[in-house]
Order: structure tokens, then C-alpha cells, then sequence
């Protein structure tokens, strides 16, 4: 890390914690102005999940003062909490102003240039429409062809799947890996709509490129006959035996090249368009492909002349897309939960700690411990991250950790730029329909998280009798690695009752402070 402003190393905020009354983990009472039943009423839902070896880590505080606490140190996975971690890190290494370009730049003299040259800079947001106005920028600086197109490495080596993504094999558009050059994030949009009554389907993609394959069996039908067909999409591999039985299947699969195999077959009856997304196995030649067939679109011919070994010393720049400052991309990632911005914010966090070199995962990771041991004052055996969007089971902290980087981000000046993008219970992002109809509809803002074996939430709540409630509920299923579960069987956590619990626990904490 890059030496730290001294102010923030005043009073590291874990202290605060510590100096509050004595543990008493997993009894969890921590009184500071609330009397032994208002605790158990707060912590009583999440003990009971613990019935069946569920794992619970809690702790609740007031400006920084804990109040009730269980299994407060304990490490577990927090799934999506991960990028309130990610944000908090971008915030100081990046700054919230801080933005990401894209530029195209010419290697000769127009209208036929030797190279067409674009320079990443690691823009997450890159949609289609862009890559689109940047050929047709292009084109409007005089270009009528090129000998070759270039992607120049950017801020990221080639690897492009962050740590623990190898966990499942799914095709879905949210496990899509980062790259420096990236479109739509690192996914690819399937549209099938139905055509004359015995012809292929009409397949629209949002984009296109040598790394997507499209195959078309399927037929289009009507009348009686298509009212026996079933209509089925998804992201497996598993769908030639409904295709057999005159289901319609859409379908992705990764091939032995490592490209993107998308297959329709069966019959379609539906007569709405059926729109899939899938993720592409190596996003950035993926861009690069459909930038190379949007140059061609807007008229720019681009040859296939070799590669440039490394950037030219003088290219012209022709055009360039701004991305979002840190700031605005922080309200998508934090309050939808998207992965691939996560893992690219803290991809970048790793290029700029190593000198804006070209980096891998290990940089951005690494700057983040660092950041936690030193600014927000968390002991190491605290937490441990490897990954910056939470998926899988690359990162653990505990619930004291994480209430300990709530209570930073409040006295930090840039924090109210975390603060402000979390989801609002009842109102928007992935808390939009929790907590609706509650007191802490509204008020509440926090980050949720969800896995198959894991349902967290962190945030804050602005307490009508004032001050602030700190909170992290980290809720784990059964380690049952480590313990012999009855019968042989380990219990699958039940996602639904984490929720509940972990609303419970919150009201009971606001209905403790009304009563007061």
C-alpha cells in the first residue's frame, strides 16, 4: 500500500470496538445502554438457527460502541458483504472521482491507416451501443480501412476468471469473467424470436464474434402442433433429451477450442421473443471480435495483417469513451451486486498499488488486506480475501471485522460514497422487496449477500433516537467437513429462515431503542 494519511491512522476503528464492555461471545450480551432482554431478544432468532449446526456470526453496534454480539470473531464466508470490503479499498487507492477510458488511435494517416490501436483502461460498463459509437467514431475521422485491429494489454494481464470461480462450470452471465477490453459485461445476450411456420427460429445476438458459435436446429411451429411443444431455456448442456421429445432448448456449452457454443434445437411454439444471457469464456478477444465486425459495419475494412509485438511509439488518437468515475460505478455494483465490476474495481485497486502495471488477482487482494490491517486497524486473523466479488468460497471475515469497516466508513470522510450506494430496505437494489412495510423501510441501507450455502447482510441504520446502528449478520451452512452430521447427512442451509432471522434481529435492535 501507498504510505497512509495520518489522520486515518489516528484511532483505527477495531479499537473502538475492543475498548467497548467485556466479551462475551457466544453468550453475546454487550449491554451499553440496553438491559440483558433487549440483547436476547435481539440475538435470540439467530441462535435458533444454530439448531442444526448452522453457522452464525453477529454483532451489532451503536456509533461504534458494540451492543450484542455472537460468535463475533468467528470467520465466515461473507458472499456478497465482500464488496462493501472492494468499495472501501477502491474508495482510498482510486478516489471517487476516479474514471476509466477506452481510446482508439490510428497508426498512419487516413482514410487507409496501417493499424487500428485501442488502449483498455479497464472499463467495466462497455455496453454494446459503445463499441458501436466508437466504429462509428472512427469512421468519421476520415478511416475507410485498417491493416490490422490491436488491443494493447491494458491494466490486466490475460487471465480473466477471478479466485474460486472454477467452483461451478455455470454459463450464467453473473459468474462472467473481467478483462481489460471487456463488452456487455463479459456476457453474450441470446434474443430468439419465432420465424415462418417451419423455418429456424430468428436469432438475434448482442454481439458478435469469433468466440460465439450459434447453431440452429430448432423449427418454428404453429397450430396443433405447437401446442405440444414445450419451450425451455437455460445455461446447461443437458438439453438433447428434451430436444428429442420436441421441447425447445437453448442451451451453452464451452467447446474444445474454449469458445462459447450456443444451440437451439426442438420446437418453438412461443410467440414472444425468448432472450438468454450467457457468459463468454475469454471476454476480451470476445471484444475485440465484435469491435473488428462493428468497424466493418460503420465501413471500416480491417485487414488481418500480423499482430504489433508491442504499442506503437506515436499513435494518433481518434477517439475516446469515458467511463463512470469510481463514484457512479459504485452505486450498480453495490446495489445490484454485480460481480464482474467488483472483481474489475479491485483488479484496478491492484494495478495502481503496483504502479499502473499490468496485474493479475493476487495485486488487488493483497492491497486490500493491507488496507484493513492498516487504516481500519483489523487484527489478520480477522479476515482473508482473495477474490472482490464474494462468489464461491474465496474470502472469510468476521462479523466484528466487518461492523468495524461500517464504523470506518462513517468517520471517513469519502465513505458516504459507499455509504449512499448500499441498497435501501423497501426501496431499491437487491433489498427492494425486504424489510417493506417495516420501520426500517426506508432508513435501513445494507449490502446482502447470497450462496448456496451462505445469506449475509451488513450495513447501517439511522436510529430515530439517534445515532447509528452498526450491524453484520454473516450466516453460514453446516461445516460439515469438519462434524459428523446425523445419519450422514449435512443439512442444506435454509436461505429463507436466514432472512428472517436476520430481519428479526434488526427490528428487535430498533424496537429495543424506541422503547428506551
Amino acid at each position: 500500500m501507498k504510505p497512509i494519511p495520518a489522520v486515518l491512522l489516528l484511532l483505527p476503528v477495531w479499537a473502538s470496538l475492543a475498548a467497548a464492555p467485556s466479551r462475551a461471545d457466544p453468550a453475546g450480551v454487550r449491554r451499553g445502554g440496553l438491559d440483558a432482554g433487549q440483547v436476547d431478544a435481539i440475538l435470540a432468532p439467530l441462535k435458533a438457527l444454530e439448531s442444526d449446526g448452522t453457522r452464525v456470526g453477529a454483532v451489532f453496534a451503536l456509533d461504534g460502541r458494540e451492543l450484542a454480539a455472537l460468535h463475533g470473531d468467528v470467520l465466515l464466508n461473507p458472499a456478497s458483504v465482500t464488496k462493501l470490503f472492494t468499495a472501501a479499498v477502491a474508495l482510498i487507492v482510486l478516489g471517487p472521482d476516479s474514471a476509466s477510458a477506452t481510446t482508439v488511435s490510428a497508426l498512419g494517416d487516413a482514410p487507409k491507416v496501417d493499424a487500428l490501436i485501442v488502449t483498455p483502461g479497464g472499463d467495466p460498463t462497455l455496453q454494446a451501443a459503445d463499441l458501436e459509437a466508437l466504429a462509428r467514431c472512427v469512421h468519421d475521422r476520415g478511416v475507410t480501412a485498417a491493416g490490422d485491429l490491436v488491443v494493447l494489454q491494458g491494466p490486466f494481464t490475460a487471465p480473466s476468471d477471478p479466485p474460486a470461480y472454477d467452483r461451478k462450470g455455470t454459463l450464467a452471465p453473473y459468474r462472467a469473467g473481467v478483462a481489460a477490453f471487456v463488452v456487455d459485461r463479459g456476457a453474450v445476450t441470446v434474443t430468439v424470436s419465432p420465424g415462418a411456420p417451419g423455418a429456424e427460429p430468428r436469432v438475434a445476438l448482442s454481439t458478435s464474434s469469433d468466440r460465439v458459435l450459434l447453431v440452429n436446429e430448432a423449427r418454428t411451429v404453429g397450430g396443433a402442433a405447437g401446442a405440444r411443444a414445450g419451450t425451455r431455456a437455460g445455461a446447461g448442456t443437458g438439453g438433447k433429451a428434451q430436444a428429442a421429445k420436441g421441447r425447445f432448448v437453448l442451451s451453452g456449452e464451452i467447446d474444445g477450442e474454449g469458445r462459447l457454443v450456443l444451440r437451439l434445437a426442438g420446437l418453438l411454439k412461443s410467440k414472444t421473443p425468448i432472450v438468454q444471457s450467457f457468459r463468454v469464456p475469454d471476454p476480451g478477444p470476445h471484444a475485440a471480435g465484435a469491435f473488428r465486425a462493428d468497424l466493418e459495419a460503420a465501413g471500416v475494412k480491417v485487414g488481418g495483417g500480423p499482430p504489433l509485438a508491442a504499442a506503437p511509439s506515436s499513435p494518433r488518437v481518434l477517439c475516446t469513451r469515458e467511463g463512470p468515475t469510481l463514484g457512479a460505478l459504485l452505486v450498480p455494483m453495490l446495489k445490484d451486486s454485480v460481480n464482474p465490476f467488483a472483481e474489475t474495481v479491485l483488479r484496478l485497486v491492484g494495478s495502481r498499488e503496483s504502479g499502473d502495471r499490468p496485474v493479475g488477482f493476487v495485486e488487488g487482494a493483497t492491497a486490500l488486506n493491507a488496507f484493513l490491517k492498516g487504516p481500519v486497524g483489523v487484527p489478520p486473523g480477522a479476515f482473508r480475501f482473495a477474490n472482490g466479488s464474494g462468489l464461491y468460497d474465496a474470502n472469510a471475515v468476521s462479523a466484528r471485522a466487518t461492523v468495524a469497516l461500517l464504523r470506518w466508513l462513517q468517520k471517513e470522510p469519502k465513505g458516504s460514497a459507499v455509504l449512499d450506494a448500499l441498497p435501501v430496505a423497501g426501496v431499491d437494489g437487491t433489498l427492494k422487496k425486504r424489510l417493506k412495510g417495516t420501520p426500517l423501510a426506508g432508513r435501513l441501507r445494507a449490502k446482502t449477500g447470497t450462496l448456496d450455502d451462505a445469506v449475509t447482510l451488513a450495513g447501517v441504520l439511522p436510529l430515530a433516537a439517534g445515532g447509528t446502528l452498526e450491524f453484520a449478520v454473516l450466516v453460514n451452512a453446516p461445516d460439515c467437513a469438519s462434524r459428523s452430521a446425523a445419519g450422514g447427512h449435512c443439512p442444506a442451509l435454509d436461505r429463507f429462515a436466514a432472512r428472517k432471522a436476520t430481519d428479526e434481529a434488526l427490528l428487535a435492535a430498533w424496537k429495543a431503542f424506541e422503547d428506551r
